[in-house]
């Protein structure tokens, strides 16, 4: 699995569930269509601000502690030329 549309355009974020309430607080759990990485977060019922927020991706989404990681010009330049592959 690639991940370039994820990278390029950022996530395709939808709700996984629907929102728990604990306290002031209310948390969103969504999840990615494209790479099904999950975020939560934590947003204050009196302020309406981010309390928290946590990713967690497929072990095979994130780079290696001293990879070197492209660009977002890279990664939208590896977008392209996957979708405008001849033969496909």
């Amino acid at each position: 699995m690639t991940y370039e549309e994820c990278r390029t355009l950022g996530h395709s974020w939808s709700f996984a569930s629907r929102p728990r309430k604990e306290g002031n607080i209310a948390t969103f759990d969504l999840r990615c269509a494209r790479c099904e990485a999950t975020r939560a977060d934590a947003v204050s019922l009196t302020h309406g601000g981010l309390a928290a927020r946590k990713y967690v991706y497929r072990s095979d989404y994130q780079y290696k502690k001293g990879d070197e990681v492209p660009s977002r010009d890279q990664f939208r330049l590896r977008l392209i030329a996957k979708l405008t592959k001849k033969g496909d």
